[in-house]
């Protein structure tokens, strides 16, 4: 065996061990048997492991390039499974042929599912992707072709600290009819008679349309309202819960008062041309004083598709640069909308599976076609391509830099 693929082999031995224990560590933690001081590691040590996956996958790929009839029997995967044999392989990740490309193999988003996934409605599964702009749009464009000029019969709160107001009580919605739905940024917005109502879904929420409305409560559940034939229920995976409403008197702004403008706003078009913000691109986008919508999926593929760094600052930029900026935010915002008009119902387990470059580290560039790479954060990660916005250049990442020093 070459030294590729003995260093191939060494790598992927070593991340299926690390593999197994990380996620024992995690699954302890996750059922409270092990204290929680030291979080941060954890995940550090988790990036780590999936690091060390990515690498093996990348020398597999590597190797059978380069030497395409040097066949493992049975398959390059099967050998690293033996040397460092888990008892919880990740499904399909090294179960190729040695002839197949690992590339093929990778899924469009992170290259590895979460480690406490949770089911959505008709197996799909909850990724952690926050709704923003286009999915909020469409969104409540659907709710209000179905519930738009309907009366609310029943307001049931399913957990009440995601309810943030205490006066108008919630009870005081029950009769009054549904006027519209719109959006403010990532807020849903229900008109009603005598009263307003806001929805903020944060990461974990969804929303299910029910045909008829149901009365148990399934867990995450948040708020439902029911109508004469169906019901609107909005639920939260995960752990942390931040889903939130707000009843509000008619025309009350509560925390819409704090946005910025919206993307397609004049005041926004000016702050790209004439602003002198010292801030990353990435950052101001992502900041709801300062623009409202945008997040992280829809950032990384704004600035793919205006070609600049994610370190790039606004004040940085070209009369030129900021001009295609402007253009790459209304036209990456105008797809991703005409992407979710095409949903039914309400919002899905699994949204973003439409985004450019956002959540795809690892696969070819749709442009240049160079890996793409990723810039990994505590809470996030940044995706980017050094050959078409960085000049070739790889980003600093700094919490991985700490475990190579």
């Amino acid at each position: 065996m070459s030294s590729e693929a003995e260093r191939a082999r060494l790598v992927g031995a070593r991340a299926w061990r690390g593999e197994s224990e990380w996620r024992l560590v995690l699954r302890r933690l996750h059922d409270g048997q092990v204290r929680a001081d030291p979080l941060h590691r954890f995940w550090v040590g988790v990036q780590a492991v999936f690091n060390d996956l990515d690498r093996a996958c990348y020398f597999e790929r590597r190797f059978f390039n380069e030497h395409p009839s040097n066949h493992l029997s049975p398959s390059f995967g099967d050998n690293i499974r033996r040397a460092g044999s888990s008892p919880l392989p990740l499904p399909g990740l090294f179960s190729r042929t040695s002839s197949e490309s690992c590339s093929e193999k990778l899924p469009n988003r992170t290259s590895h599912a979460p480690l406490f996934e949770q089911s959505g409605r008709n197996g799909h599964r909850y990724d952690g992707v926050v709704p923003e702009l286009p999915e909020m749009q469409a969104l409540s464009e659907r709710l209000d072709a179905a519930f738009g000029g309907a009366r609310i019969e029943r307001v049931m709160p399913l957990q009440f600290s995601a309810l943030k107001t205490v006066a108008p009580m919630y009870d005081t919605l029950n009769g009054q009819r549904l006027t519209s739905v719109g959006r403010r940024g990532k807020f849903l917005v229900m008109e009603l008679e005598r009263a307003r109502v806001l929805v903020h879904l944060s990461q974990g929420g969804r929303i299910d349309i029910e045909k008829p409305s149901k009365t148990t409560r399934a867990k995450g559940s948040v708020v439902r309202f029911v109508f004469a034939k169906s019901g609107l229920l909005v639920k939260e995976f995960g752990t942390e819960r931040k889903a939130a409403w707000w009843v509000l008197a008619p025309g009350e702004e509560g925390p819409l008062a704090a946005l910025g403008p919206e993307p397609d706003s004049k005041e926004f078009a000016d702050l790209i041309r004439t602003g002198a913000d010292a801030r990353r691109v990435h950052t101001m986008l992502r900041d709801q004083h300062t623009v409202a919508g945008i997040g992280r999926g829809y950032s990384d593929d704004i600035l793919h598709r205006a070609r600049l760094s994610p370190y790039a600052s606004l004040a940085s930029l070209s009369e030129e640069q900021r001009e295609m900026l402007l253009a790459s935010v209304q036209e990456v915002l105008a797809e991703g909308l005409l992407e979710e008009r095409k949903r039914t119902g309400g919002l899905p387990a699994k949204v973003g599976d439409h985004w450019i470059v956002h959540g795809k580290y690892g696969t070819p560039c749709p442009r240049c076609g160079a890996d793409l790479r990723r810039v990994s954060y505590e809470s996030h990660e940044v995706t980017y391509c050094p050959e078409c916005q960085t000049g070739g250049k790889i980003l600093a990442d700094r919490r991985m830099s700490r475990l190579i020093k």
